[in-house]
């Protein structure tokens, strides 16, 4: 949160990005789905922004991941 809350204070888009996919990646090892996909949804608007392609493709990628995985848990906790 706090390279978020400092790269946002400098303006700084591209860190911005960053930060968000970083806590997007520790929500998703935390199995905080929601959260993870908050901030990986943020990333992926900011690079739209910024036009970084390759950043699009890799959130496109981490997204069924995320969505395959959240469908596993519910799956999971069916069974429990």
């Amino acid at each position: 949160m706090r390279h978020l809350h400092i790269a946002r204070e400098l303006r700084d888009r591209v860190g911005e990005a960053r930060a968000c996919w970083s806590l997007g990646n520790a929500y998703s090892a935390l199995q905080r789905t929601d959260l993870a996909l908050h901030y990986t949804t943020l990333h992926l608007d900011i690079s739209r922004q910024v036009q970084a392609s390759h950043a699009s493709t890799v959130w496109l990628h981490y997204f069924v991941i995320m969505r395959l995985l959240s469908t596993a848990v519910v799956a999971a906790k069916l069974f429990i």
